[in-house]
């Protein structure tokens, strides 16, 4: 399966993901968009990308300073963020994906500073980490 090619948002035009209109401010009824992420550590990898390897405190504060900026933001918001540069993935775009992950989840890229990503899915407000990618090596497969 390809991966879904990178959201551009430009000026007055409808950007959707799947079906959903992200240059709305709101979700249709029932919808999570318009809520704030919650996050989750319950799907992280333990044996590879993960949080003990940042061992630079710099980085470490980076990254809180993401998600302190992420969780004051809706959904919506955090979709259009340009410097977060969300991307989406099928669950069959990567090798090692662990095996715990649910197979119709979308696997998220989240840039959470110039030198490290944030992977992992969305189930309705929450945000469940798998890794910590702070060398950038996490590759979904070739298109």
């Amino acid at each position: 399966m390809m991966a879904k090619p990178r959201i551009k948002l430009g000026k007055g035009k409808g950007v959707k993901i799947g079906d959903h209109d992200i240059t709305k401010a709101t979700e249709k009824e029932g919808g999570t968009d318009g809520e704030y992420p919650v996050f989750s550590f319950k799907y992280c990898d333990e044996n590879r990308h993960t949080f003990w390897e940042i061992k630079d405190e710099q980085q470490r504060k980076e990254l809180i300073r993401f998600f302190k900026k992420m969780e004051s933001m809706s959904w919506v918001d955090v979709k259009r963020h340009n410097s977060f540069r969300w991307e989406t993935f099928s669950p069959s775009d990567f090798k090692n994906l662990p095996s715990d992950i649910p197979p119709d989840a979308n696997i998220i890229h989240l840039k959470a500073s110039p030198r490290f990503v944030i992977w992992g899915f969305r189930y309705q407000h929450i945000f469940h980490i798998i890794w910590f990618d702070k060398d950038h090596k996490v590759k979904p497969k070739k298109q």
